[in-house]
C-alpha cells in the first residue's frame, strides 16, 4: 500500500477522459477508474490508485463533472462516482433502451455519446447516436431533484455538448 506504480497508459483501453474533483484527479478508462491524490512528493506529486476495476467511460465525452460528483456512461450502465470504491446506478430505467442490441440506441457508435449538466435545471444529459447518423437528436435527462429520467428528441442533431451557465441566476 503506498508503493504501487501505474503506468496510466498500459491495459487494455485508452484513457478516455480526466477530470477534477475536488482535491483528487480522476481518471477514466474504458474499463477502470482510477483516484488520483495529492501527495507534495519531489518525484511524484500524485499518487494513483484503482478504485473501480470493473467499469469505467464508454467515450471521451462521457463524464460530466457536477458539484461534488461525476456522472458516468459506462458500458453496461450510467453512474453517480463521488471519488470512493464504488459507482451509484442510476441508469437502470433506461438501461435496456441504451445498451441493449437492435433497440434504440446504436451503441457501435459509442464515440458519439456526449453528456452534459444543466445546473440551473439541476439535470444531466445524455445524448445517444441512433441508427447509422454520427451525431445525436436524442437525449436522456436525470432530474436530481425528482431521481427520474425523460427524454427527449430534438429537431436538428448535434455532434458535440458542452455545460453552460446563464448569465442571469433564478431565485
Amino acid at each position: 500500500d503506498g508503493g504501487e506504480v501505474f503506468d496510466l497508459e498500459e491495459g487494455d483501453s485508452t484513457i478516455q477522459s480526466i477530470r477534477v474533483l475536488g482535491k483528487l484527479l480522476i481518471v477514466y478508462k474504458r474499463g477502470i477508474i482510477f483516484r488520483g491524490d495529492y501527495t507534495g512528493g519531489v518525484d511524484s506529486s500524485t499518487r494513483f490508485q484503482s478504485t473501480v476495476t470493473t467499469e469505467g467511460a464508454i467515450s471521451t465525452h462521457a463524464v460530466v463533472k457536477v458539484p461534488g460528483k461525476h456522472y458516468v456512461v459506462g458500458s453496461k450502465n450510467v453512474y453517480e462516482y463521488t471519488g470512493g470504491m464504488q459507482l451509484n446506478n442510476i441508469g437502470d430505467p433506461i438501461r435496456e433502451v441504451l445498451f441493449s442490441p437492435k433497440r434504440f440506441a446504436n451503441i457501435t457508435q459509442k464515440e458519439f455519446i456526449h453528456c452534459t449538466y444543466d445546473p440551473e435545471q439541476q439535470e444531466f444529459l445524455l445524448f445517444y447516436p441512433e441508427g447509422t447518423v454520427k451525431g445525436m437528436r436524442k437525449a436522456f435527462r436525470y432530474s436530481e431533484q425528482y431521481q427520474s429520467w425523460t427524454s427527449r428528441e430534438y429537431t436538428h442533431y448535434f455532434n458535440f455538448s458542452n455545460t453552460f451557465r446563464s448569465v442571469e441566476t433564478l431565485t
